[in-house]
């Protein structure tokens, strides 16, 4: 047996600023405390955002910029919600740092190193997502936080 329950739902908008304090557009994610509950949304050209539909209850809303030259920018910040809409938000994006390293294979020289993907991941509380790269044919490999 399945019950449902009618719960007024809000928007939540804003604005994502670049490091160096100019609207960019990046890729904006919610995630909610209960059952993995995700939304996705992309700024647009003057950097604002908008998420609708959302439930109350706790969650992160991250904010990613990738650069054409494959530098990664991020901004998180914890929203309570509640009954009212969001509509002042501001994330600045500021640069992580890189996480470099080597795999070796020991005992089995046929494993092709480029094909291993390796990604980090937080444990425990703070709302912070992982990345991921590919290792290199010589198993070297780097990822930006």
């Amino acid at each position: 047996e399945l019950v449902m329950r009618e719960v007024r739902t809000v928007e939540i908008s804003g604005r994502v600023i670049g490091a160096d304090g100019t609207l960019i557009d990046a890729s904006i994610n919610l995630v909610g405390d209960d059952y993995g509950s995700e939304q996705y949304a992309f700024t647009d050209a003057n950097g604002n955002f908008s998420l609708k539909h959302i439930p109350p209850g706790s969650y992160v809303l991250f904010a990613f910029q990738r650069t054409h030259d494959d530098k990664t920018y991020r901004a998180q910040q914890k929203l309570e919600i509640g009954n009212d809409n969001i509509d002042s938000l501001v994330l600045v994006l500021g640069g992580g740092t890189n996480f470099s390293g080597r795999i070796t294979v020991l005992g089995s020289p046929s494993v092709r190193r480029e094909r291993l993907y390796i990604s980090l991941t937080p444990i425990g509380e703070g709302g912070s997502s992982g990345n991921s790269s590919h290792a290199k044919k010589d198993g070297t490999f780097e990822i930006s936080l």
